[in-house]
């Protein structure tokens, strides 16, 4: 059986558009574009707003947010598991500032980067305290808005002591 030219235009089409559409309709999750990694922000007894004192996770299952909230004498630590984000550790940080209804303020250096000044109302302290990132456990040595993730990335953001950061 040979098939006529509108039937291959046709399917070509379709093929066409599936494959355009698909990366369209799923907002990115997965392409090139976002990355589906987990956050830790560990506030070290200098606040949060959401359950302090607690451990509060949000975990995405089945495209819903559930929290789980777990005693964790008196220190404030939150995870974001399994978030679709753009490239980089601002992106994820961003994308669960708006899963969890908290704001982070952010500063622009022209030439090094973008510097978090702030999360959850919790501001960076001059000269001693500060919001320093890791990736998979690694100090990051790069503005945060410049560091590009991998899938499964575990970024970890702390409100650290300036004498504890690696040299």
């Amino acid at each position: 059986m040979r098939l006529g030219g509108l039937v291959w235009l046709v399917i070509a089409m379709t093929v066409f558009a599936a494959v355009t559409l698909s990366g369209c309709l799923s907002g990115g999750e997965g392409g090139d574009e976002s990355r589906v990694s987990s956050l830790v922000i560990d506030f070290k007894g200098s606040g949060g707003s959401v359950n302090p004192g607690n451990l509060t996770a949000w975990t995405k299952e089945g495209g819903a947010w559930s929290v789980e909230t777990h005693s964790n004498e008196g220190h404030t630590m939150w995870i974001f598991n399994n978030v679709t984000s753009g490239l980089t550790v601002l992106d994820l940080l961003e994308r669960c500032a708006e899963i969890g209804a908290f704001e982070v303020s952010t500063k622009h250096y022209v030439g090094m980067g973008t510097l978090v000044e702030s999360i959850d109302g919790v501001l960076n302290e001059k000269p001693g305290r500060g919001w320093q990132y890791y990736v998979n456990d690694q100090y990051a040595m790069q503005a945060c808005d410049l560091f590009e993730m991998e899938n499964g990335d575990i970024v970890t953001w702390v409100f650290a002591d300036v004498s504890d950061l690696p040299r």
